[in-house]
């Protein structure tokens, strides 16, 4: 708003240059030129105004009052000037001055006259808060006051501003010259002969009005005109918001049967937004078998009167299927006719995915969860066929070379039983906390047994580990499932064709830069260059539906991005493809101290062995086991019984106890051990089919138990005993 009048600028400038002064300064680098302010009738900003008046007052400290009557030349020629010129009394020149002079000139402050006696008045200077105050401005107001009654060639007033002035505010007490009288029997005689006192202040008074109701009409049109910008923005955020949400907006106008769309909503159904498009047009896309949801949905809200909501499924421009949650309200002319049905529209098939692929995760979960407990069971038994196998064997000079063959077979048959059982416990409930030293060739003939039903009816398998392959720090149940994923994608890729035409090749080696790498490579289809910058992505996948969930390889490259490590990709369309997983090794082993000399072999004894298991069966085979190798054995039946001897005065070589037992397991045991007899703990031996319990996982998880994994045969038992065992 540009609030502040030429004619007063112009003014300034006289007075400045009738003292000597350089009056170009004043404007020097503010956006203004010495045309744009000697033109009558123009305006410049208040705050242009305040900087010129700043400069005056360091230019012409104190003097700011005194230069109004430096410029003789302005005075004469400004309007104010020849409207005072007339028959007027010194008073009157007051008022004038307040009620046009400055709302003419300086439009931004307002002023008031109050005549307190014949020669003493008071006038007041306010400049809105809001604005930038300007106290050289209010101390040439005060030499304008001073000399107003020269105006009348009378003696200047004197002046006093009240103590307090600030820059936006000033109080001036002003005594008046006294005039005789002459100029008031001048007016008096003046308003009786003409009337034009009179007139002058109708004049005046409808000059007031007016100005009142233009500046409350300018206030309307600057409400307006804002109203109307903050409802632009409204809208653009709006806009933004929707568009930023994926949020489609549609309108259905019942009376035209067209449907008219934003953006988003248009590109969701391949129509443009800045036309109508015949209902039928819009739901061409919408599946056959949801149509009538949608109608259904705005005939119910007709006739309740209520906002709907529902889903349906369209076909998108590009052919693929997407779900839409759609929201409406309606829009009535008169209480019963509804002209128009306004909504938006949200594509969820991303949700839809997810909830598809959590409920086939949620299953994984629980065939991971029976795995673990069919393992468990499996075990037990697998336990003592396995011991018993190996007491027969001892006694290979009673048995026929038939039955010594035999006894071999099925040792090794439940051997590979017992690592197809390993293998599934470890990677069907992985314990993320357990970390170490992982030797690559381990974690991949692992995972090539648990795969090889799947794989072997699609492809030839080869190995290649290289003796050099250093170990990592990994968690090797993970790390397998990295190596299970790669290698049943590749099974995947081999095209229709003889088996023995398909590859898969799995190796391990040592690279450049000393780190470990596991490659996974086949000659299969390979893949595509589009596909290749979304293979990590989750939930994508090329399989067909049913096939894959779209999540194996983003967690495969989160687990190996947790190890510092990479995946790496090359391929070749119908050439084949490799995975490459490359891990940092793990740091050198620090060189194990010498063993101290071996002393003297104690006289031999037989040892004193508790055995705690709940089954009968796995307990005679065990008590069976270490009664042939040569110690004293106490059974306990089950968890009660074995926590009343392993707390009692009775001391044992070793304590050999199952983990999950129903009345007391094994974590019971070691707990109420630990409180009676700590001294014990070393020698207790725990034997276990698989933690099925979270407890009973986390129990297993510390690195000061002995643990014996179901099952075992005799040598593997004795072994495990010879390590707990003290020599009493």
């Amino acid at each position: 708003m540009k609030e502040v009048s030429t004619d007063t600028a112009a003014l300034l400038l006289d007075a400045v240059s009738h003292r000597g002064g350089d009056a170009a300064a004043l404007w020097a680098g503010l956006p203004l030129d010495l045309p744009s302010l000697t033109t009558p009738g123009r305006r410049i900003d208040w705050e242009v105004w305040v900087e010129m008046m700043a400069r005056v007052a360091e230019r012409y400290p104190g003097e700011v009052e005194r230069l109004f009557v430096s410029g003789a030349g302005a005075r004469t020629r400004h309007p104010f000037v020849r409207i005072a010129n007339t028959f007027l009394s010194v008073p009157d020149i007051y008022a004038l001055f307040a009620r046009w002079g400055l709302r003419r000139n300086l439009m931004v402050l307002t002023a008031t006259f109050t005549s307190r006696s014949a020669i003493a008045a008071r006038f007041t200077v306010d400049i809105p808060p809001t604005r930038v105050g300007s106290l050289p401005t209010l101390q040439f107001i005060a030499g304008v006051l001073r000399h107003l009654p020269g105006l009348q060639g009378l003696p200047d007033a004197e002046v006093t501003i009240a103590p307090g002035p600030t820059p936006h505010h000033a109080t001036y007490l002003l005594e008046l010259p006294r005039d005789g009288g002459r100029l008031a029997r001048a007016r008096r005689v003046l308003r009786t002969v003409t009337g034009a006192a009179a007139a002058l202040d109708e004049l005046e008074q409808q000059a007031t009005e007016i100005a009142a109701k233009n500046q409350a009409l300018t206030q309307q049109l600057a409400e307006t005109a804002q109203a109307a910008a903050e409802a632009r923005v409204r809208e653009a955020w709006m806009a933004l918001a929707l568009e930023a949400g994926q949020v489609g907006t549609w309108r259905f106008q019942l009376d035209t049967r067209t449907v008219s769309v934003s953006q988003t909503m248009g590109r969701l159904f391949g129509l443009p937004s800045d036309t109508e498009h015949p209902v039928e047009r819009f739901s061409a896309r919408i599946l056959a078998e949801d149509r009538p949801r949608i109608s259904t949905a705005i005939e119910r809200a007709i006739a309740d009167g209520e906002p709907f909501a529902t889903e349906y499924r369209i076909v998108r421009p590009s052919g693929e299927l997407a779900w839409l949650a759609v929201n409406g309200r309606l829009v009535r002319e008169t209480p019963g006719n509804v002209a128009q049905v306004l909504g938006t529209a949200v594509d969820v098939t991303a949700q839809r995915l997810l909830d598809t692929r959590l409920r086939s995760a949620d299953r994984l979960i629980a065939a991971g969860t029976l795995a673990a407990g069919v393992a468990h069971e499996i075990n037990n038994p697998l336990t003592y066929v396995l011991g018993n196998i190996d007491l027969l064997r001892m006694r290979q000079r009673d048995l026929t070379p038939d039955v010594s063959l035999a006894l071999t077979q099925i040792r090794d048959g439940i051997e590979r039983i017992r690592d197809v059982v390993a293998d599934l416990r470890a990677f069907a409930r992985p314990d993320e906390r357990l970390v170490g030293r992982v030797e690559l060739r381990a974690v991949c003939e692992a995972a090539l047994r648990i795969t090889a039903s799947l794989v072997r009816h699609r492809a030839t398998i080869a190995t290649d580990f290289a003796a050099d392959t250093p170990t990592v720090l990994a968690n090797e149940s993970r790390l397998g499932q990295v190596v299970i994923n790669l290698i049943v994608n590749a099974s995947h890729a081999m095209p229709a064709r003889p088996t023995a035409a398909n590859l898969i090749v799995v190796r391990t080696s040592r690279l450049p830069d000393g780190a470990a790498a596991i490659e996974v490579e086949d000659n299969g289809s390979g893949i595509p260059p589009e596909v290749l910058p979304r293979l990590f992505d989750p939930f994508f996948t090329t399989k067909a539906p049913g096939e894959g969930t779209g999540l194996g390889l983003s967690v495969c490259h989160s687990i190996v991005a947790a190890l510092d490590g990479r995946i790496e990709v090359t391929t070749v369309v119908d050439g084949g493809t490799t995975f490459r997983v490359v891990l940092p090794a793990a740091p050198p082993v620090e060189p194990a101290a010498a063993p101290p000399p071996p002393a003297a072999a104690p006289t031999p004894r037989r040892r004193q062995v508790l055995v705690i298991d709940d089954e009968p069966v796995v307990r005679r085979v065990v008590t069976a086991m270490l009664t042939a190798a040569g110690c004293d054995v106490v059974q306990a039946d089950g968890g009660r019984g074995g926590l009343a001897l392993a707390t009692g005065e009775r001391t044992f070589d070793a304590i050999v106890c199952d983990l999950m037992m129903p009345d007391v397991d094994g974590v019971a045991i070691h707990a109420a051990v630990a409180r009676s007899h700590p001294e014990r703990l070393d020698r207790m031996l725990f034997v276990t089919g698989g933690a099925v319990t979270p407890h009973t996982a986390a129990f297993l998880a510390r690195a000061d138990l002995q643990v014996l994994a179901k099952p075992f045969g005799v040598a593997e038992l004795i072994a495990a005993i010879d390590r707990v065992t003290r020599p009493g």
